[in-house]
């Protein structure tokens, strides 16, 4: 893998990300688009948000599939491997 010199921004607002064009195109990523930012160890991926909240379809102006994602959310940030199987 080639290796690339890249710059590391920081931001006032906590929810914005800056990624670099040529990265941007690699993820298919569109300015504008949400993600989640999952940090684990030295890793960081991202989730498309809208790519998943497009699958909504009918369930768009849910409140009640809203609310179970909130509480699958919710239950997944809190999860831990001592609580499993």
């Amino acid at each position: 893998m080639e290796s690339q010199q890249v710059t590391v921004t920081t931001s006032l607002d906590d929810n914005v990300i800056s990624i670099p064009e040529r990265l941007m195109v690699a993820l298919s990523l569109r300015d504008g688009d949400r993600v989640k930012a999952i940090v684990t160890s030295e890793v960081l991926r991202l989730a498309s948000i809208d790519r998943f909240l497009a699958l909504r379809g009918v369930f768009a102006d849910d409140e009640g599939f809203d609310e179970a994602m909130r509480l699958i959310e919710n239950n997944w940030q809190t999860w831990t491997t001592s609580n499993s199987a």
